[in-house]
């Protein structure tokens, strides 16, 4: 299941937008609202978290920074 593989390390806001540091297992990404990880769309990207919907549509997957 995905919720138990993906960790949000970061969040950081530039002019061009928020990017999402987000690890699954033993890959990195870095992510922007509206792009795809793997098989689910990042739907939105706040101050201290990320909200992920899996592609069929249904799944909402919430990711929070760690203290």
């Amino acid at each position: 299941q995905l919720t138990d593989t993906l960790i949000l390390k970061d969040i950081l806001e530039t002019s061009e937008g928020r990017y999402a540091f987000i690890d699954e297992k033993k890959m990195s990404y870095v992510v922007q609202e509206g792009e795809w990880l793997e098989k689910v769309f990042v739907k939105t990207i706040y101050n201290n978290s990320v909200e992920l919907q899996e592609i069929d549509g249904d799944t909402t997957i919430i990711l929070t920074l760690l203290p």
